[in-house]
C-alpha cells in the first residue's frame, strides 16, 4: 500500500471517530437537558457589591465528582466571563453561553481550589461555588487577577449562611462562665 492511501484511510478514520465524539456530546448534552430543570432566572439586581470582576468560567459539575462537567445549558464548556456578586445571589455572564444566577438562598459554600474539571492553576486560585438546583453542583470561576480570588470568594461567603447545625450566637452566660 503507498503512502498516500495509508494517510486517506487514516485521516478517514480520525474524522469517524471525530464525529462520534461530536454525536455522543450533543447526545449526553441533550440527555442532561431533559433531565435537568433549566437555569435559574435572573431578577432585577440593582448595583452589584462586588464587580464586574474579570473571570474565566471553568464548568459547573456535579459536586460528588468534579470532573463530571454538566453537559446542560451549555454548563461544561469553558469561557471568558464577568462575574458580579449582588444580594440575591452571583450572576456569571458568560460569552457566548447564557448567563448563569445562582440565588443566595442556592449557595452552601465557597471554596477556593487549585483546578476543577480537567483545569489546574496550581495555587487556590479557582473560587468553587457550591449550590442547590434540582441537585448539588459545584460552579468554578477563576479570577484573571489573583488578588480578585480572595475579594470574590469573601464576597460570597457573606451570602452563603452558617452551615446547617450552627449554634446561633448568644449572649446569654453558659454554665460555668462568669456573669
Amino acid at each position: 500500500m503507498s503512502d498516500p492511501v495509508k494517510i486517506a484511510i487514516l485521516a478517514g478514520i480520525a474524522l469517524v471517530a471525530l464525529a462520534a465524539m461530536r454525536l455522543g456530546w450533543r447526545r449526553r448534552a441533550a440527555r442532561a437537558s431533559a433531565a435537568w430543570p433549566g437555569l435559574p432566572a435572573v431578577p432585577a439586581l440593582g448595583e452589584p457589591i462586588l464587580g464586574p470582576l474579570e473571570v474565566t468560567y471553568l464548568a459547573t459539575a456535579r459536586a460528588d465528582d468534579r470532573l463530571a462537567r454538566l453537559a446542560a445549558h451549555g454548563l461544561a464548556v469553558r469561557a471568558a466571563a464577568e462575574v458580579e456578586v449582588h444580594g440575591a445571589g452571583v450572576l456569571v455572564r458568560r460569552a457566548g453561553s447564557a448567563d448563569l444566577f445562582v440565588p443566595a438562598r442556592a449557595l452552601g459554600a465557597v471554596t477556593r481550589a487549585s483546578g476543577m474539571a480537567g483545569t489546574a492553576v496550581g495555587t487556590d486560585r479557582v473560587v468553587v461555588l457550591r449550590w442547590q438546583h434540582g441537585l448539588a453542583l459545584d460552579t468554578g470561576l477563576l479570577p484573571r487577577h489573583p488578588d480578585d480570588a480572595r475579594r470574590l470568594a469573601d464576597a460570597i461567603g457573606a451570602l452563603v449562611g452558617p452551615p446547617e447545625g450552627t449554634p446561633e450566637p448568644s449572649s446569654a452566660p453558659t454554665e460555668g462562665s462568669p456573669a
